[in-house]
């Protein structure tokens, strides 16, 4: 792969800097769940690519349908009593192929495709994936602000239930995602 030309960059998915029909494939991978104006993210791709190229861009599936996460996120339920911000939502907040054929259609994309794709999650053990889900997920800063003692009574718990669902060790867990491809 030395042989090819690419340069990677971090840019703003709402503003791409690329002139209009310049690019023959626009990929993104668990990120535009998180673009705020949406519709305009679309429409960015879809302007610079050239006639015939592709946007292809993956996004969660609904939680219920990534096991581990869901586990995690139902233990730390039972300690807020309150319900969650929207932003704790927003991984998961492009999972109804419906809602995506329709900003792919409104870009200006007129061949689309959406294809639901399940993998196992795996982890070396029960035991690092909750450690994993607990200091890395969102959720439980909300958790830490108020009683950190918590994060570590569900670090047990959720360790418990991975382990009983999906094994102690090696834990693996059903995970699910959206490929979704729009051709200009």
């Amino acid at each position: 792969m030395a042989h090819l030309d690419i340069t990677w960059q971090n840019i703003d998915a709402q503003t791409l800097p690329f002139a209009d029909n310049s690019i023959d494939l626009v990929v993104c991978c668990f990120g535009y769940m998180f673009v705020p104006d949406k519709p305009k993210a679309f429409a960015e791709a879809y302007r610079v690519l050239r006639p015939g190229g592709l946007f292809l861009f993956t996004t969660w599936d609904n939680l219920e349908h990534n096991a581990a996460s869901y586990a995690s996120r139902s233990i730390a339920m039972k300690y807020l009593k309150e319900p969650l911000a929207a932003s704790h939502n927003l991984a998961t907040s492009m999972s109804d192929p419906a809602v995506i054929t329709t900003l792919l259609r409104d870009a200006g994309f007129a061949k689309t495709s959406i294809e639901k794709v399940g993998l196992l999650s795996v982890c070396p053990t029960a035991r690092e994936a909750a450690h994993g889900l607990v200091s890395g997920g969102t959720i439980y800063q909300e958790i830490k602000k108020r009683n950190p003692a918590w994060t570590g009574e569900i670090e047990i718990k959720l360790e418990k239930e991975l382990a009983e669902k999906f094994g102690a060790a090696p834990m693996i867990a059903p995970m699910s995602a959206l490929v979704s491809r729009g051709w200009k």
